[in-house]
């Protein structure tokens, strides 16, 4: 993570998103747009692993 962190502080970048679990950064940065569609969308909250959005959210990162 520090590998990850520092030059992205060197770049002075507010919000530093690590790869976590194996999982690329884009892929992170999609969960990231997702999780705020759950707000502005009125989805429940963590919607990417409840029944009625699974499918979509796996659509929507393949």
């Amino acid at each position: 993570m520090i590998d990850f962190m520092m030059p992205a502080l060197e770049r002075t970048d507010f919000y530093i998103i690590c790869p976590d679990s194996g999982l690329t950064v884009e892929m992170d940065a999609r969960r990231a747009v997702w999780t705020a569609g759950d707000i502005v969308s009125g989805r429940p909250a963590l919607s990417r692993w409840h029944p009625d959005y699974k499918k979509a959210f796996e659509e929507f990162t393949p």
